[in-house]
């Protein structure tokens, strides 16, 4: 499906190279996030992203604009 307001993933010619994720905890619920990492194809993971953040270096996304992921891995936490 493809939702031009929250983007998609793939469009069948261009391979995934980057994946922002936030987690929206339930009012009540004790707050968490979703911490998130992309690994190059053949290399190692790039650091963790918790949600969106853009601090402690973290740039909001995870990924390389460019460069094709061959693993993703997502905790809620």
């Amino acid at each position: 499906m493809s939702d031009g307001n929250n983007r998609y993933a793939g469009d069948k010619r261009n391979d995934i190279d980057a994946v922002e994720v936030y987690y929206t905890t339930l009012s009540g619920y004790v707050c968490k996030k979703a911490k998130y990492r992309l690994a190059p194809v053949g290399k190692d993971y790039y650091d963790w992203q918790h949600d969106n953040e853009t601090s402690s270096g973290q740039d909001g996304y995870a990924g390389s604009f460019g460069t094709s992921f061959g693993k993703f891995q997502l905790v809620i936490e």
